[in-house]
């Protein structure tokens, strides 16, 4: 019993030692990818370029390693007889005293999804597949976008995404993706610019059906699409719907924009309804938050009670939340849902603190009431 115990103690702290040893080597790839971002951000784009080649270069050695020494372990006839079984092999490997390759096997295979069916060959594909560093990528992109080589850049976004699965903080991507949006307005690439931001959109529930979490969200736009149709007012809409998802937002507006153009007016009014939705639901939350006796009494009363509140006027400006409501007018008057319409333009004329939209709106009010 004493032998089993020691054993398992040594075994146990080689794993650890194994698992120092990564963290420092992972710790010094971060170190010069560091550099590469500060670098960076002080304008030093040769460095910036240099440091990030080197981040790249020490993770893809760093893995090789591994899988060197993985493969070592695992040419004895002992150790291939047990097959693809990964507590089997791990067992020979430890008896065998082999605890670089079992360290190695047990660290990486923790870090498989759980529904994943543990084997030794899913180790090694998940080990050669993560030896990329999209980080790095996206950086270098990012420097020779400045730098005005636009192509180089795509070329290196692309990377980057394409290598998305091993960021180290997943929600990278949607950077990724909204840099890439921003890099195809450059080159006039209508549909890499289209195709970004729907990605940005394709694990949203509001958008994405497929992938609802409820039922609420698998309809909401079709919801407010009828309210529209039976002739909802104004208030009672944005009363009765939410849309939470916020990093939506800048892609709901940026292609309710491109969809408005492309006189797509389906995906248009689609794109409006989700954009003032999700800007609404935010603003007020915080309001709620902020105010806990405030009710709602309709738009305008509430866009009243918005402006108490500097921070989030500035937030709704630059994030260019009064031109989604704007588009929201032009849909739905583009959609004979004319007193909808008419109620949103007044609002926008009177209140909205983006002055561009304020003028616009007042502009075509005049032109509504000429028309009328």
């Amino acid at each position: 019993m004493k032998k089993i115990v020691c054993v398992s103690l040594v075994f146990l702290f080689s794993a650890l030692v194994f698992g120092a040893s990564i963290l420092e080597n992972t710790q010094q790839m971060w170190r010069v990818f560091e550099s590469a971002r500060v670098a960076f951000e002080s304008g030093e784009y040769g460095k910036a370029l240099t440091y990030a080649e080197e981040a790249k270069r020490l993770k893809k050695t760093q893995y090789e390693h591994y899988l060197r020494i993985l493969s070592d372990g695992l040419k004895p006839v002992q150790v291939q007889r047990e097959g693809d079984a990964l507590d089997a092999v791990l067992a020979v490997l430890r008896s065998r005293d082999s605890t670089d390759a079992s360290a190695i096997l047990q660290f990486f295979a923790s870090k498989q999804p759980p529904e994943s069916i543990p084997s030794v060959s899913r180790v090694i594909e998940y080990i050669q597949k993560m030896s990329v560093f999209p980080e790095a990528d996206f950086l270098i992109g990012r420097v020779y976008l400045y730098e005005s080589e636009l192509l180089l850049a795509r070329e290196y976004y692309t990377r980057a995404w394409d290598a998305s699965f091993a960021l180290d903080i997943p929600d990278e991507r949607y950077n990724i993706l909204y840099e890439m949006a921003d890099l195809a307005l450059l080159l006039a690439d209508d549909e890499l610019y289209e195709q970004a931001l729907l990605l940005v959109l394709a694990d949203d529930p509001y958008y994405n059906t497929s992938i609802s979490l409820g039922e609420m969200e698998a309809v909401l736009y079709v919801s407010v699409k009828n309210a529209l149709e039976k002739k909802y007012e104004l208030n009672r809409i944005f009363q009765m719907y939410r849309a939470t998802h916020y990093r939506s937002l800048t892609a709901y507006i940026a292609l309710a924009k491109f969809y408005r153009e492309k006189g797509m007016k389906d995906e248009f009014l689609k794109n409006a309804v989700l954009g003032s939705l999700t800007a609404f639901s935010r603003m007020y939350e915080i309001v709620s938050e902020r105010n806990v006796a405030y009710e709602y009494k309709g738009v305008r009363d509430f866009f009243s009670e918005v402006m108490r509140y500097r921070d989030v006027v500035n937030w709704s400006i630059d994030q260019s939340v009064w031109t989604c409501f704007y588009y929201l007018f032009e849909a739905a008057s583009e959609r004979g849902h004319a007193a909808f319409a008419d109620e949103m333009i007044a609002i926008l004329a009177s209140l909205s603190p983006d002055l561009t939209v304020r003028d616009r709106a007042q502009y075509t009010q005049k032109i509504l009431s000429r028309l009328h």
